[in-house]
């Protein structure tokens, strides 16, 4: 009965966030309240204890006992929270909370702005949409990498800011979303791939890998049966490529989700990464085979309508759950 609830919950407010979307579908920079907070903690948390000098069991046993710590505390934020939304307002509270942590309407507004201004040859504007919610260094890139970094943030959002948090919310509740957002923005904070995260991020990458398996899982499926309706899709590229190359990114979730969009799209994606610290993540190309990275920013319309249509498509399965179980 309350997996029940739970769906009840979401269908509405995917509706309201649907018509709020496109409303206001020229806002591209709107952030997520619950991800900001644990993004910020995180890295505050990382600066202060993953400093230079430590020894790398050091930084093992800080990383371990950070990712503990923040995931206690998110469970007992969880627990609260269910209380309050346990009363006869209690689906207010449920619309606070998913309004923090869920969004699939920002990343198609981001893609949709992008792809915009990159046909206008507006690219700084371009670049200021996409650097606003990414943590690589896109300062100096060009129309095509500019363009593949929108697509990709636009592919992993899905995961991340859609599907993770719909399904932690509809088996867990409140306590579910709170874990989820908590694991996986500490994994963006201190879980990179690189020299100065690989020892402090050691828990937080297993536990990526656990958590968001299944949720990566689903938004592949997602991206295969919306490619078939997006121009040009390729739904049996994008089921069969995540197989074969997701583990050649520096996230095996992640690798999943992109290599999808890649085969879905018909599009070269992923590769590797520089952030704005400097610093720089390994990762193979994913894609189709091509022999060039090169994007075509008429490509960033086409993963928006995917995006969105994996959305719609998300909901209609949540509905059909909901009347099977009425």
């Amino acid at each position: 009965m309350v997996i029940h609830d739970n769906i009840a919950v979401l269908l509405l407010f995917f509706v309201v966030h649907l018509l709020i979307g496109f409303a206001l579908m020229m806002r591209t920079g709107r952030k997520l309240w619950l991800w900001t907070i644990m993004e910020s903690a995180a890295d505050d948390i990382a600066r202060r204890l993953n400093r230079g000098g430590r020894s790398d069991s050091d930084r093992i046993v800080r990383g371990a006992v950070v990712f503990m710590v923040m995931t206690s505390i998110a469970y007992g934020c969880g627990r609260l929270w269910a209380l309050m939304s346990a009363g006869n307002w209690g689906w207010a509270a449920d619309f606070l909370l998913l309004s923090g942590a869920l969004s699939a309407m920002t990343p198609v507004a981001v893609m949709r702005g992008a792809a915009r201004r990159l046909a206008e040859h507006k690219e700084d504007r371009a670049r200021a949409i996409i650097a606003a919610h990414l943590r690589e260094d896109v300062r100096s890139a060009d129309v095509h990498t500019l363009t593949r970094k929108a697509i990709e943030y636009g592919m992993e959002s899905l995961c991340l800011m859609l599907v993770g948090p719909a399904l932690a919310f509809a088996f867990f509740g409140p306590p579910g979303v709170f874990i989820y957002v908590t694991v996986m923005a500490q994994h963006r904070v201190y879980g990179r791939g690189v020299p100065s995260q690989q020892h402090f991020g050691a828990t937080v990458r297993a536990a990526e890998r656990l958590v968001n398996l299944v949720p990566a899982a689903v938004t592949a499926v997602l991206i295969a049966a919306a490619s078939a309706v997006v121009s040009r899709g390729k739904p049996v590229m994008a089921l069969s490529l995540p197989a074969r190359q997701a583990k050649g990114d520096d996230s095996f979730n992640r690798g999943v989700v992109v290599s999808a969009a890649a085969g879905g799209l018909g599009l070269t994606l992923g590769g590797p990464r520089r952030w704005a610290d400097g610093e720089t993540s390994r990762g193979e190309w994913l894609g189709t085979g091509k022999d060039t990275a090169r994007t075509d920013p008429a490509a960033l319309q086409r993963a928006g309508m995917l995006g969105f249509v994996a959305f719609l498509i998300f909901v209609l399965a949540f509905s059909t759950a909901f009347m099977m179980r009425v």
